[in-house]
């Protein structure tokens, strides 16, 4: 599997006084999921401001198998996580390092921060998935989720692949145009310019991948209840929370937030008009999981 660590060796400087990363031999550790056309490098700018603040030792991010993280099936996707939290699980792991010689017996503790599709596939994974595969997993961060796609997205995606099924793409070669543009993501010029330039991004996807999706969004939609996110005292699952811009281009934002508001999750919003909220203030996601870590008692 394919995918970048970052450590304290890779860190801004971290200010006097603040957590080291570890405590009486546990790591803290961070597992990021991507979304539909991200991939492991989006978290880059987020991955340095978490580890800026002491609170975490590793930062995970591991890409998704296949054509440009294509998901053909459920199991694929929740496969997918499991694997990442493996990894994490771990007290050694460097990034091409396989998961079968990665020491299992670590008493890592973990969050895990997930965008867009990513967290569309981390909350269905929460409601569906077996409890065992969230042990030593602490909090689920969940950014601008992908639960209710926005109409205007829709109408794109399908005039543009019914546009390409008539030149030999779309629907004709299993090849569906995702039609988001850079600006989608940010309103910084020059994250704008670097999603452009940036080989790896993921502009097709499956029919497969959609219907996938599909089911991932019934499975949330059908189990977000009230009070189904409100926190375990058993401990058994993370404490979910939901990080939400101001105008969202990508996802239904007014859907989105009432469905969740029933919840009992925490929904920290931020002043942004675009879905990026990673790459656009990676610095304020940092603070928010470390304000939350620290107010929760996770840290000493």
């Amino acid at each position: 599997m394919l995918g970048q660590v970052w450590t304290q060796s890779n860190r801004e400087s971290i200010p006097p006084g603040t957590f080291a990363g570890t405590t009486g031999g546990i790591s803290r550790h961070i597992v990021c999921l991507h979304g539909a056309e991200s991939h492991s490098g989006w978290f880059g700018p987020f991955a340095r401001h978490a580890l800026a603040t002491g609170v975490w030792e590793k930062v995970f991010a591991t890409d998704r198998e296949g054509w440009r993280g294509d998901v053909r099936s459920m199991d694929s996707g929740f496969s997918w996580i499991q694997a990442c939290l493996e990894r994490a699980r771990s007290s050694g792991g460097a990034g091409s390092e396989p998961l079968s010689r990665i020491d299992r017996r670590s008493d890592s503790k973990i969050d895990v921060v997930a965008t867009s599709w990513g967290a569309l596939a981390a909350l269905a994974f929460f409601f569906d998935g077996p409890v065992e595969s969230w042990r030593q997993v602490e909090s689920l961060h969940l950014v601008a989720p992908g639960i209710f796609p926005h109409k205007k997205l829709q109408r794109r995606i399908l005039w543009r692949t019914v546009a390409d099924s008539f030149t030999g793409g779309g629907f004709i070669s299993g090849r569906l145009p995702l039609t988001l543009v850079p600006s989608d993501f940010s309103e910084q010029p020059e994250i704008i310019s670097w999603i452009a330039a940036d080989a790896l991004r993921n502009a097709h996807v499956s029919l497969d991948f959609l219907k996938v999706t599909a089911a991932f969004q019934k499975i949330v939609r059908n189990r977000v209840i009230p009070g189904s996110l409100v926190p375990d005292s058993t401990n058994a699952r993370p404490i979910v929370s939901f990080h939400v811009p101001s105008e969202d281009p990508v996802i239904d934002l007014p859907r989105t937030k009432s469905l969740i508001q029933q919840s009992g999750a925490d929904i920290i919003h931020y002043d942004s008009r675009r879905h990026g909220l990673l790459l656009q203030h990676p610095d304020l996601l940092a603070k928010a999981m470390a304000c939350q870590k620290s107010k929760a008692g996770g840290i000493p």
